[in-house]
This record gives structure tokens, C-alpha cells and sequence, in this order.
């Protein structure tokens, strides 16, 4: 991700000068579409038992946005992510056993935000977001227990696979950077977020219900989002000053 968000900050260095003759200017009439996108995975092994655990989560939001004054916006994306979670344990209950997990989420949802643009230079616009997420989807989980009888050294293998439906509701304030690139179109970057979400899953056996309320805080570049805009007018008022 580093390395992404580097080539991001060296394509907006090497653009500007292909933009000096104006300056972008945001005016209220002005409407956005574009839209913002993000992979984050993580792993984990732990040395001397070999289980191990990864995390890899994607999103997807297409958005439209209007400007309702010079510094502000209203909009709302539609929105996908996805989550596969793995996990491995070696000799968990007993030696020779060993089990598997695996979980994936898929969720749809709408996202009606608003945001707040103060201009730092002619380029680049510091923003600060709300949004509310309202998403729904499917949830599937595998396990797998194998166990290899010490005597005879054949494996004893089980399966269950778990179905079900998960929903969140949310609210979160992000803050931002946009750099427009020329006329129209510009790019953005999300430096961390503020959020609490509700969540709540619901296998279809006969299990209860879980509910997850969480509080998030995360100000660095390790799961930032990226995003690409193109802004414009339908009133015939130029999007750049001179």
C-alpha cells in the first residue's frame, strides 16, 4: 500500500506542470462523479506451531456529488466489499489434529455523505467527510478438522460449512486530501477515519443472532482509501479561474 500511495504523490508531482496556465476553483453548481476504492491484507504465522491467520478486505464505491455552496458538497456512492478471513490451528485440542476457517463476507450498500473542501494551495483542496453506510449482504463459513491417527497414520477428515446474512448501519467522519490534476479531474486520498458501526449477523440454522457495536479510529496511511473524481458544470461556468 505504501508503495501504491508513493506512485500516487509522484504521478500528481509530475502533472502539475501540465496544469500551471489556472487554478481549480470549487463553486457551488458543481457536480462530481468518480468514486474511491481500497485493498488492505494482513498475515500472520506464528513461529514453532505454524498456525497462521490472514485478513484481506477490498471495497469498491462508485459516487456522485453536488456542490450546494464553494465549500460544500452533498452526494452518494453505492458501494461493494468484500472480507476473507483464514485461519489455521495445528494440534489445537490434541497432537495430530488440526483445523481450518474460513469466512467470507460479501456486502452491498448506499452511502450518502457530505463533504467540506478548504483550499490549501491551487492544487490541493484539504476535505473533511460524513458519511453514513447502510449495507447488507451474505456470509459463508468453512470449517475443516483433520485429525491423523498417531497408530495407523491416517487422516480423519469433517466439514461444516455455515450460510447466513450480515447488515451494518454506520457513521463516520473522514478527513482527506484532493489534488486536482487539470481541468476537471483530480484525485484524492483518505488519510484515516473516525467511525462507529453496528453489526449484525444471522446464520440461517438455528442460531442466534449476533450483534457487534464497535468505535474505530485510524489516522495513518495503512488503510487509506484512494479515489478519482472528474468534476463539472452544466450551467456553462468554467470549472478553473484564471
Amino acid at each position: 500500500m505504501k508503495k501504491i500511495l508513493l506512485l500516487v504523490l509522484v504521478t500528481m508531482a509530475s502533472l502539475q506542470s501540465k496544469a500551471q496556465e489556472s487554478s481549480p476553483s470549487l463553486f457551488k453548481g458543481m457536480q462530481m462523479i468518480g468514486g474511491d476504492m481500497s485493498y488492505y491484507s494482513t498475515s500472520n504465522k506464528q513461529a514453532g506451531n505454524g498456525n497462521t491467520f490472514t485478513d484481506s478486505k477490498f471495497h469498491l464505491t462508485p459516487k456522485y456529488g453536488y456542490m450546494i455552496s464553494n465549500n460544500w458538497s452533498i452526494g452518494t456512492g453505492i458501494g461493494y466489499s468484500s472480507d476473507v478471513i483464514k485461519s489455521t490451528t495445528v494440534n489445537g485440542s490434541s497432537p495430530g489434529y488440526t483445523s481450518e476457517h474460513k469466512t467470507t463476507t460479501g456486502n452491498f450498500g448506499i452511502n450518502p455523505y457530505v463533504n467540506y473542501y478548504h483550499k490549501l494551495t491551487d492544487k490541493l483542496y484539504y476535505s473533511l467527510s460524513g458519511e453514513l453506510e447502510f449495507n447488507s449482504g451474505s456470509i459463508k463459513t468453512n470449517n475443516t478438522s483433520t485429525y491423523i491417527n498417531p497408530i495407523t497414520g491416517l487422516p480423519s477428515i469433517s466439514n461444516s460449512t455455515l450460510k447466513g446474512n450480515t447488515s451494518e448501519i454506520g457513521i463516520g467522519i473522514t478527513p482527506g486530501l484532493t489534488y486536482f490534476m487539470n481541468n476537471h479531474w483530480a484525485a484524492n486520498i483518505n488519510l484515516g477515519i473516525l467511525q462507529y458501526s453496528s453489526t449484525t449477523t444471522k446464520y440461517d440454522d438455528n442460531i442466534p443472532k449476533n450483534i457487534y457495536n464497535y468505535f474505530y479510529f485510524d489516522y495513518n496511511l495503512t488503510h487509506a482509501n484512494l479515489g478519482v473524481n472528474y468534476f463539472f458544470s452544466c450551467r456553462g461556468k468554467k470549472v478553473l479561474t484564471h
